[in-house]
């Protein structure tokens, strides 16, 4: 039926359900054609409609009777009737209808917003309402009404199912409901009003409603009266959490009720009065619920997984939808279920933790951002009411766009700065709105559709530019991003680029013509060293240097100590020397590809005390390792921890945090963490690579503890001017040999080795494992969680995106080092003589390049060979295609390197490690195609390539 707030709506509904009939809410503020969908959809008998009938809902109705969407609905019968609902009321016979109603019966379609497709109608059975309303310990917010003898406030549309808290719990339970209007549900002052008039002292409503009106004092004040509060429909801030509870007690209850539609009006509630930690509290009463991962196993406390809810309240499925009815709504174990689609975990208390949306996760420019993320720190900002982000597609670029209420006067650039100290820089909007009220659905939820457009930020005051070359370099920075204009002061990086949209710039300055004074043309890391329009025109007119990153002295610094003490590093010392035990140790990077397996090793094969550091994040350090250890290896293993197994909160960067692991009885450090971006417009990536191994010295040094510092095979760097690649090979007894090491993240890698070797003469006890091509795991092919991070895998991306690849490239080597093998020696390696200092722990056995893309075209990737020409025209196309461009980042970064040439990265060998870890009776597993086959069928499945099959 079709009608606005009044009594009236309460009447039909008791009356419809009392006669055994199931109804259809339509809220009069939908669309015309969208009530059009739910009318035809539905097959709905008889419309009810009132006198004040929105102008929409007419317009339907008169469709609908009309024929203009078809005669008959989908089971062939005439349309619905029109009734009207005061002539009905005029009938004297007041009899009840003598109809069984069955648990089984429908008793409402519930049709869903349709933000991501079409509207789906859910049936509720009567089992299912009836089960939510009933006063029992377990329905936790009902029994708090009901104890209290509250007085419900409804602003709540018919078509949101919360909409039976107001009415059938309420009127169910012998209480009151006060049915606000229109025009005091969507007015805090009205409603303040209507609860002082009426002694309301309870309500449920959206968070994002919530937040909103509480800017306004006295509604805040009446809220702090109330006897219960009921947040539903959306997850509740950490930030409305406390603005409700300051300075305020709640007489009954501050609740927090979770549950979608589906599952007949909620599933799990809990009272937050008395706790700072958010959760939706354990399931409701004759609700069984069960957490499982991607392949529907069940999973123990702490773990993350997608939320199953069953029990009474399941409801039938989605109207005319067998299809999606069968994927949503599955049968495990002979009992029915519904699949909630969100994240959480159980807690060890036996509550639900929700994170958010499985699907909240989106990608921009490749790389994986969780909006919710994004909003909760939005939230946290003080003075911001409700606020949401969505991606939007801004002057024909794609950007991620803030919107925000806020109760005082705060600037779009206050929002990017407190952001920015918070979130990772992709993560950090470029374009920002502050409205004076977040557009709704009638449900009370943020429409997110209705938002406007937003503006984008930019960094300061516009500058114009001043030659010829800054307004060619702002043209193509207004080009790649979409801007009307740029200008020659505005970073790149501010006004909305990212680390693949770098290579757009990189090609159009190469297609305009532009470049030094030596004749070629700005390099990838030229953008991020020299990131404005005013700084790249002053390096290609000869007035700037080229990309290179701070501290960059090899030419001026003496090496002599650091070559003599890696000098020692023999086989004679290694035989003469005796192996020792690791003891208890402190692994950072727990989290990580390769920490994870490291710790995985350390469990199974060696004794001692495991002290995990993690950085400090929203979800515990305890949850998230057990997580990310049932990830690769379907075990958490729970009865570790707190055994030999603990998680630790701390951050290398910050030297406090190590210093307050000062207590535990540490014998060695692992460090695993590490920034594995290749650029950046910041510190970021030497804060970490070099101030945190630094940190981890002193720490080192400080506790008498052995380090055992991953670094990369790559600090070999690029080939030496005037050298070629294959006469220059980096060995375990060499640090610096002349190697370009313009990139920031081998750049930090070296200098972090060389501040470790610096200190091994003043009493550190230290290792240093330079590590090669991380890879799919060798017993069945499981590779890392973000394989984005993986340099070797976007150049075959890149290949792939080009769709060709060169013959002169099909003999170069490339080694393979599965992930469980790699950790294996790097725990054998520790145990070394300290004479033995660095250690290459890559695989022995190699790939021709060209018997990996052969591979890559047996399993279905379009990837031809081709005449170097060809190959370079091919990589020229996809360069100027912006779609392609951005995937060809492990390409064009390294192109125009070393002295304006395109450069290789030069080989380390390691047949001095494979002669030690072959007298430790431990060998690399041979390479076979089978494992290349599987690797690649595992990211083909994933979806990082694009594959035709």
């Amino acid at each position: 039926f079709v009608m606005r707030r009044t009594s009236r709506i309460i009447v039909a509904m008791l009356g419809i359900l009392k006669a055994g009939c199931a109804y259809i809410p339509i809220d009069p503020d939908y669309p015309a054609e969208r009530i059009r969908h739910v009318l035809n959809e539905s097959g709905a008998k008889f419309i009810l409609t009132t006198p004040d009938t929105s102008a929409t809902a007419e317009e339907a109705i008169r469709s609908i009777q009309t024929g203009k969407l078809g005669q008959t609905n989908q089971t062939g019968e005439e349309t619905a009737r029109a009734l009207d609902f005061d002539s009905l009321l005029e009938n004297a016979d007041v009899s009840e209808p003598s109809v069984t109603v069955t648990p089984d019966m429908l008793a409402y379609i519930l049709f869903t917003s349709g933000s991501t497709g079409k509207p789906k109608g859910v049936m509720i059975e009567h089992r299912g309402i009836a089960n939510f309303i009933v006063d029992d310990e377990l329905n936790t917010h009902v029994r708090a009404l009901v104890s209290g003898d509250c007085v419900m406030m409804s602003i709540t549309t018919i078509a949101f199912d919360i909409f039976g808290i107001e009415t059938l719990l309420i009127l169910c339970n012998g209480l009151t409901t006060v049915l606000a209007d229109d025009e005091a549900a969507k007015d805090p002052v009205r409603l303040t009003e209507l609860f002082e008039r009426t002694g309301a002292d309870a309500i449920d409503s959206t968070p994002t409603r919530i937040s909103e009106y509480s800017g306004y004092g006295p509604f805040l004040n009446t809220l702090s009266r109330c006897k219960a509060i009921i947040i539903i429909g959306e997850k509740c801030p950490a930030a409305l959490l406390a603005r409700l509870k300051k300075d305020r007690t709640f007489k009954t209850g501050l609740f927090n009720v979770y549950g979608p539609t589906e599952i007949s009006v909620a599933c799990n509630g809990t009272d937050l009065s008395d706790t700072e930690d958010i959760t939706v509290g354990p399931p409701l009463l004759n609700v069984r619920e069960i957490i499982v991962d991607t392949d529907g196993n069940a999973l123990p406390p702490g773990v993350v997984g997608e939320l199953w809810a069953g029990g009474r309240g399941v409801g039938r499925g989605y109207i005319n939808m067998p299809e999606i009815t069968a994927e949503r709504f599955v049968t495990r174990d002979g009992e029915r279920f519904y699949r909630c689609g969100d994240l959480g975990y159980w807690t060890e208390d036996g509550e639900v933790k929700i994170l958010g949306r499985n699907d909240n996760q989106i990608k921009l420019r490749g790389l994986r951002i969780e909006l919710g993320e994004i909003e909760s720190v939005m939230s946290s900002i003080d003075g911001i009411l409700s606020c949401a982000v969505i991606i939007r597609n801004i002057r024909n670029s794609d950007h991620l766009c803030a919107y925000y209420v806020a109760n005082r006067d705060i600037e779009p650039s206050e929002v990017r700065e407190r952001l920015a100290k918070s979130l990772t820089p992709y993560m950090v909007p470029t374009a920002y709105k502050r409205l004076s009220a977040m557009p709704k659905t009638p449900n009370g939820k943020n429409d997110l559709r209705a938002l406007p457009e937003p503006e984008l930020l930019k960094a300061s005051g516009y500058e114009a530019p001043k030659t010829a070359l800054e307004e060619a370099v702002c043209s193509i920075f207004a080009r790649v991003l979409g801007l009307e204009k740029v200008g020659a002061g505005d970073s790149f990086f501010d006004i909305g680029g990212s680390s693949l949209t770098v290579t757009r710039v990189v090609v159009e300055a190469r297609e305009k013509g532009l470049s030094e004074p030596k004749g070629t043309s700005i390099s990838y890391a030229d953008v991020f060293a020299h990131p404005t329009p005013r700084e790249l025109a002053a390096l290609l007119s000869g007035g700037g240097t080229a990309a290179k990153p701070p501290e960059q002295d090899e030419l001026d610094y003496d090496y002599g100590p650091i070559n003599e003490l890696l000098s020692r590093g023999t086989i004679d010392a290694f035989r003469s020397g005796s192996r020792r035990p690791l003891g208890n140790v402190l692994l950072t990077g727990a989290t990580g590809f390769l920490g994870s397996h490291v710790l995985r090793a350390l469990l199974d094969e060696r004794e001692g005390m495991i002290f995990c550091m993690l950085r400090r994040k929203r979800e515990p350090a305890e949850a998230r390792l057990k997580n990310m250890l049932f990830y690769y290896f379907e075990d958490d293993f729970a009865q570790s921890f707190g055994v030999r197994l603990h998680a630790e909160d701390g951050d290398i960067t910050e030297p406090k945090s190590l210093s307050a692991l000062e207590r535990l009885p540490i014998d060695t450090i692992i460090n695993c963490a590490a920034n594995v971006t290749h650029f950046a417009k910041d510190t970021s990536i030497t804060d970490v690579n070099l101030g945190g191994v630094r940190n981890i010295i002193d720490f080192a040094v400080r506790k008498k503890a052995r380090l055992v510092q991953i670094s990369t095979a790559s600090v070999a760097g690029f080939s030496v001017e005037g050298v070629p690649p294959e006469e220059s090979a980096l060995s375990e007894t060499m640090l610096y040999f002349g190697q370009n090491l313009e990139n920031q993240y081998i750049h930090s890698k070296f200098m972090a080795e060389r501040a470790i070797l610096e200190t091994i003469p003043k009493g550190l006890d230290a290792k240093i494992m330079r590590i090669g091509n991380l890879m799919a795991r060798s017993r069945d092919g499981e590779f890392q969680i973000n394989a984005n991070a993986n340099s070797f895998l976007g150049r075959l991306r890149a290949y792939q995106t080009v769709g060709c690849f060169p013959y002169s490239g099909c003999m170069e080597r490339a080694e393979l080092s599965p992930i469980d093998s790699a950790a294996r020696a790097i725990l054998l390696l520790a145990g070394a003589p300290p004479e033995c200092v660095v250690f290459h722990p890559f695989s022995d056995y190699t790939f021709y390049m060209g018997d990996i893309v052969e591979t890559m075209r047996a399993e279905g990737l379009r990837i031809d060979f081709a005449e170097d020409a060809v190959f370079e025209r091919a990589l020229s196309d996809a360069m100027r295609d912006k779609n392609r461009a951005e995937k060809l980042v492990s390409l064009i970064a390294y192109q125009n390197v070393a002295q304006g040439k395109r450069a290789s990265l030069l080989e380390a060998k390691n047949g001095y490690t494979s002669q030690v870890l072959r007298r430790m009776e431990w060998r690399w597993p041979e390479a076979a195609k089978e494992y290349l086959s599987q690797f690649l069928r595992g990211m083909i499945k994933l979806g990082y390539f694009d594959s035709e099959n």
